[in-house]
This record gives C-alpha cells, sequence and structure tokens, in this order.
C-alpha cells in the first residue's frame, strides 16, 4: 500500500487564490447591507472548503493508522524471530567481557578490601563484579551510610546527655526544694520551741512570782501571828494569875509548849525521847 500527500492535497494556488478573492471585503456602515450578504456567502464558502479540507484529511488519517498498525504488528513479528538470540548472544557477550573485568578487578581487590573493610563486609565476589563507577558509588553510599548512623548516634548521646542533665537539674532543684524545706521546717521548729520555751520562762516567772507572793503573805502572816503571840504573852505576863500558873506547873520555854483555847490555857510538856 502507498500512500501520496499530493493526492489529498487540494491545489495551495487555490486556497490562496480564494483568499485573496475574499480578503478585500469589508463593512463599513450600517448601510451596507447589501455588502452583509456577500460577506456572509464568502464566509460560506471558506467554511465549506475548510470542512472538506478536514474530511479529505481525516479519511486519510484512517487509512494510514490502518497502515501504521499493520506495519507496526508486522515488525513486531519480524524482531520475535531474531531478538531471542540476539539478546542470549549479547548475554554470552556481557558474561565473557565480564569475566575479563573480573581478571583484571583482581589486581585491586586488595586496595578496595582495605576501602570496604570498616564500611562492609560484602564478598570477594561482589567487589569483583562492580566497574569502578559502581565501586565508587558504593563506597559513597556506605560512607555517608555511615556519617548518617554516626550522626544519629551522636545526636542520640546529645539527647540522652540533655536528658541526664535534666534529670540532674530538676534532682538538684528536688533536693534544693528539700533542703530549703527542712531548714524551714528546723527554722519553724527552733521558732516554736523558743516560744515554748519562753512559754515556760514566763510561766516559771509568773509562779515564781505567785510563789514569793504566797511566801511573802505567808511570813508576813507568821510575823503577825508572832506579834500577836507576842502581845498576848506580854498581856499574860502582866497577869499575876498566869505568872503563877506557869511557876505552879515549872514552865520551860525549852522544852514545854503553851496553847490557849479562848479562855483557857494548857501546857504540854515534853515527857520522854529516846535513840533507837
Amino acid at each position: 500500500m502507498e500512500f501520496s500527500i499530493e493526492e489529498f492535497n487540494p491545489k495551495k494556488e487555490e486556497l490562496l487564490s480564494l483568499v485573496e478573492q475574499y480578503s478585500w471585503l469589508s463593512i463599513n456602515w450600517i448601510e451596507d447591507k447589501s455588502w452583509y450578504n456577500v460577506v456572509s456567502t464568502a464566509r460560506k464558502n471558506l467554511k465549506a472548503k475548510r470542512v472538506e479540507i478536514e474530511k479529505t484529511w481525516k479519511a486519510m488519517r484512517d487509512d494510514a493508522n490502518k497502515f501504521a498498525k499493520l506495519v507496526i504488528a508486522t515488525e513486531k513479528s519480524f524482531i520475535e524471530i531474531i531478538e531471542p538470540l540476539e539478546l542470549t548472544l549479547k548475554q554470552t557477550e556481557d558474561n565473557y567481557l565480564q569475566l575479563v573485568m573480573i581478571e583484571k578487578r583482581k589486581e585491586e581487590l586488595p586496595a578496595r578490601k582495605e576501602q570496604l573493610n570498616w564500611l562492609s563486609d560484602i564478598s570477594d565476589d561482589e567487589i569483583l563484579k562492580l566497574d569502578d563507577w559502581d565501586f565508587d558509588r558504593l563506597v559513597f553510599e556506605l560512607k555517608q551510610e555511615k556519617l548518617n548512623k554516626d550522626l544519629e548516634l551522636m545526636e542520640l548521646q546529645k539527647a540522652e546527655q540533655a536528658e541526664q542533665a535534666r534529670k540532674q537539674k530538676e534532682e538538684q532543684e528536688q533536693q534544693k526544694r528539700i533542703d530549703e524545706a527542712k531548714e524551714q521546717a528546723r527554722i519553724e521548729a527552733e521558732q516554736k520551741a523558743q516560744k515554748e520555751i519562753d512559754k515556760l520562762k514566763a510561766d516559771a516567772e509568773a509562779e515564781k512570782l505567785r510563789q514569793d507572793k504566797v511566801k511573802a503573805d505567808a511570813e508576813e502572816k507568821i510575823k503577825a501571828d508572832a506579834e500577836q503571840a507576842r502581845i498576848e504573852a506580854e498581856k499574860l505576863r502582866k497577869n499575876t494569875g498566869y505568872s503563877k500558873f506557869l511557876s505552879d506547873n515549872s514552865y520551860n520555854e525549852l522544852t514545854d509548849k503553851i496553847e490557849r483555847n479562848w479562855d483557857t490555857i494548857t501546857i504540854y510538856r515534853e515527857v520522854a525521847t529516846i535513840n533507837l
């Protein structure tokens, strides 16, 4: 099947002539109604020509698409006949070239292993399969991976140190609060104890004053009673009957005791004592 664009192509000169024929048309005033009809007819002629061109080329595209699909299918069937063997032979070539490169790379194997010994435990066979570009890329990726791990480890260590510092600071602040609470409790206890001591001192002072007053009152009463007894005794001494009573009964001031109950006077005397 053969296709010729010229077969479907209208004469270019024909289209240019048609455009030139209508290009001068215009309507300048509202009174140019007759020219409106001329312009409308020209536009319709151009549209009809355009539609004719589109239909013609669409039919050509449909035939061309069918032919293209047939060509592609035929091409594919022909390729499927020879391509498998081609690929097999290409793989054979690549395997041989790989073996040659592996033999050549064996000279570089010690240096490569030295580069990788701290990065990876990849086998010798895997190393030999890598060309220079792949090997350099592997080294770069492994170094980058190790760097990332080291950075992660550093970040983890920094985070742990920061956490330890935070905990230590928190413990110090907590201990500080405990110490401050203890000191405050000690101060409050001392203040409370001092208040109790001051209260005891005040109570003791008040009690001492009370006792001193009681003692003073007692002493005062004793003095008053003694003075009263002295006065009464003096009165009795002046009483002749009383003196005679004392004399008749051999009254001794050191050993005898006189007791007076209203108008009755009684002498009490110590008869005898003994130490056992």
